[in-house]
Order: C-alpha cells, then sequence, then structure tokens
C-alpha cells in the first residue's frame, strides 16, 4: 500500500513539472489554449446532430396548428414498429427486432464516435504543428495550423475512422462479461501506448493511419524499451487540483452567496483547469516526440525529466541477448 502511494504521489509531481514546463511554450503563444476550447464546441455540436439524426428512429409528434415541433418524445412501440418493418424490408423473416435494433445501436455509435475523432483528431494535428514549428524557432499562427489539418484532411478523416472502429470495438468486447472488460481494458492501454505519437506524426507528415500506427509504436519502443509505464499522468493531476475547487462553494457560502452563483464558479474553475492541463498535456507530447525522434530538448524542458518519463526495459546491445 506504501509503494503504491509512494508510486501515485510520484506520478503527480512528475506531472506537475512537466505541466510547468509546457507553459513556456504557451507562454510564447497564448491562443494555443483557444484551440482545445474550439474543438470542444465543434465536438458538441457534431454530437447534437449525430445524435438527433438517431433520434429520427423516435415518434416526434408534430403541431399543425404552429408549426413547430413538439418536444422529442421516445416512443418504444413506435421504435418497435419502426425496426419490425426494416427487418421485412430487409427481407429478415425470424422477426430479430430486437437484434436488428442493437445494430442500429452500434452503428449509430459508430458515427457518434467518428463525427468527434474527426474533431478531435483535426484541432490536435493543427496544434501539434503549431508547436513542433514554435519548437523549432518558427513563429507559426493558429491559421498556419488550421492551413496543415486541412491538407492533412484526408489522413484525419482515415485516422478518425481507425480509432472509431478500434473504440466501438473494445466497447463489444468490454460489455460482454468482467473477464472481457478487464481484456478490453488491457487492450486499451496498449492502443493508448501505441498511438502516443500519431498526433505529431499526423502534423509532420502525410501518412497513412497504418504507417503512422507502426510508427509511433516504433518510436515509443526504440527509445524507452519493451515494457513501458507512464512516469506521469495528467488526468490524475486534473483530478488533485480539481479537488480543492469544491472549497469554493463554502467561501461563497460563507460569504453570503447563493448556492448558483457558487456553483457557477466551480464549474468554471473546473472549465479552466480542463483547458490548461489538456494544452500542456499536447504540448508535453510534442515535446516527448521531438526528443524521442530528433534527441533534441526543447525550451523549457529537462532532458533528464524528458529521458525518464516512460520507465522501460531498454534493448539490450547486440550480442548481449539471451
Amino acid at each position: 500500500m506504501i509503494t503504491l502511494m509512494a508510486l501515485v504521489l510520484t506520478r503527480i509531481a512528475n506531472t506537475w513539472v512537466f505541466m510547468r514546463q509546457s507553459f513556456v511554450v504557451i507562454r510564447s503563444y497564448g491562443p494555443l489554449v483557444v484551440l482545445p476550447v474550439i474543438s470542444c464546441i465543434f465536438c458538441f455540436l457534431v454530437s447534437t446532430i449525430v445524435l438527433a439524426g438517431g433520434a429520427l428512429v423516435f415518434d416526434i409528434p408534430i403541431r399543425t396548428s404552429e408549426f413547430a415541433p413538439l418536444p422529442a418524445q421516445v416512443s418504444a412501440s413506435a421504435v418497435q414498429r419502426l425496426m419490425l418493418e426494416a427487418d421485412l424490408l430487409l427481407g429478415s423473416g425470424d422477426g430479430s427486432a430486437q437484434r436488428r435494433r442493437a445494430e442500429y445501436v452500434w452503428l449509430l455509435l459508430l458515427l457518434f464516435y467518428v463525427a468527434n475523432y474527426c474533431v478531435i483528431v483535426y484541432f490536435n494535428v493543427a496544434f501539434a504543428s503549431i508547436v513542433l514549428d514554435r519548437m523549432a524557432g518558427g513563429h507559426a499562427t493558429l491559421d498556419d495550423g488550421l492551413q496543415i489539418a486541412w491538407a492533412r484532411r484526408y489522413s484525419v478523416l482515415q485516422w478518425a475512422l481507425l480509432a472509431a472502429t478500434v473504440g466501438v470495438l473494445l466497447k463489444m468486447i468490454r460489455e460482454r462479461s468482467e473477464i472481457e472488460a478487464w481484456i478490453a481494458g488491457a487492450l486499451g492501454y496498449i492502443w493508448r501506448l501505441a498511438t502516443y505519437f500519431v498526433m505529431p506524426l499526423l502534423a509532420l507528415e502525410d501518412v497513412r493511419p497504418g504507417e503512422a500506427l507502426y510508427r509511433s509504436a516504433a518510436i515509443l519502443k526504440r527509445k524507452w524499451g519493451e515494457v513501458i509505464v507512464a512516469g506521469f499522468s495528467f488526468p490524475l493531476l486534473f483530478v488533485v487540483l480539481a479537488v480543492p475547487g469544491v472549497a469554493l462553494i463554502f467561501i461563497a457560502g460563507y460569504l453570503g452567496q447563493t448556492f448558483g452563483f457558487a456553483a457557477t464558479l466551480l464549474l468554471s474553475y473546473w472549465l479552466l483547469l480542463a483547458v490548461i492541463v489538456f494544452t500542456t498535456e499536447r504540448v508535453f507530447c510534442v515535446a516527448l516526440y521531438r526528443y524521442a525522434t530528433e534527441d533534441r530538448v526543447s525550451n523549457g524542458f529537462s532532458r533528464t525529466d524528458l529521458a525518464s518519463a516512460w520507465e522501460g526495459l531498454a534493448p539490450l546491445p547486440a550480442g548481449q541477448a539471451l
């Protein structure tokens, strides 16, 4: 238990150091923090569109007198009728409406993943291209990054399709049983490791998804070895920094403010913290990629810290392998 706590505290301390170092790049070009915000807004919009499209299978009555739709209402009977008729049109005579409905749900989930991944990857590629240029001494702007991301739009779409497919497959495995949920968790961790450097690769080169995946995994393996454990965790640091924000509710109550004001203040703090943590994490990823591929330490970072970011078993020299 003591060893586990020590490991957690070490990861938190390391992540705090990396976040402070990443701020050097962010200070050089403040508008970088705008991209994650824009990405979140577009993710919300595309999610709404995709889910609203999926909701068309529900019964939505129209008030013809006012030419305005009523609030969407889920009608189980309407869904059942629709699925049964779809089965007949598709030539399914076994009446397995429930199975057909499940297929539609998974298809909608896949479309939902693809739409969100397209947005996320697009803005991450733009972000990585700006950071890479700034770390090399350039003066890239938001417009430059977005133009590069647009030039990589086909690669972005292909990677979004691959990532969405993997995400849906892992979710399918996870929902089968507890053992398979554990297996899906392990596969998901391996997938996150293998794809860690995909965004910088897409930002620098117009590579296909398979090549980006292979090269990302190869960089990690070549630099840090076979068995890799992250010595940092930005989500964990976010949780640690988010907990003190709860004190804002008590402070606001002590000062006689309403609960609504305190909740708004707390939500604003969490949103700001999320933007800062996500932005610094992306900067750190690019700095680590530059160190791993070019053996260059970006301004504000420490070579020792970057070298120890991942804890792995380095490959044995030639002739010493058992």
